[in-house]
């Protein structure tokens, strides 16, 4: 049995300042691998690009997980969309955006 490490880019603990919402999402986007992994595993005719022919169909349950994995991996892209656009907006410099605000608070 070999093993095989799950990449997830934890947010550092300024990032979870600027944006709580981080420790979720890369709780998800771990969970997200994992699922995949497992559903890869457990139905490896999906694996297989050049099935043959000859072969019976998948089973529901395989074109379920097939859908499941594609579902995952969109996601994924999603969030790792959102946490570079955090990332860009964290960079834009405080005063570079005008305060209209006339509260002294």
């Amino acid at each position: 049995m070999t093993s095989r490490r799950v990449p997830v880019v934890w947010p550092d603990p300024k990032e979870l300042c600027r944006d709580p919402s981080l420790a979720i999402l890369a709780a998800l986007h771990a969970t997200l691998n994992l699922a995949i992994l497992s559903l890869a595993v457990n139905h490896p005719a999906l694996s297989d690009c050049e099935r043959p022919y000859y072969l019976p169909p998948l089973l529901p349950s395989e074109k379920s997980a097939e859908k499941l994995i594609c579902i995952g991996r969109k996601l994924q892209h999603a969030l790792a969309d959102y946490r570079k656009a955090i990332a860009q907006e964290n960079q834009i410099q405080p005063s570079a955006v005008a305060d209209h605000d006339d509260s002294p608070f």
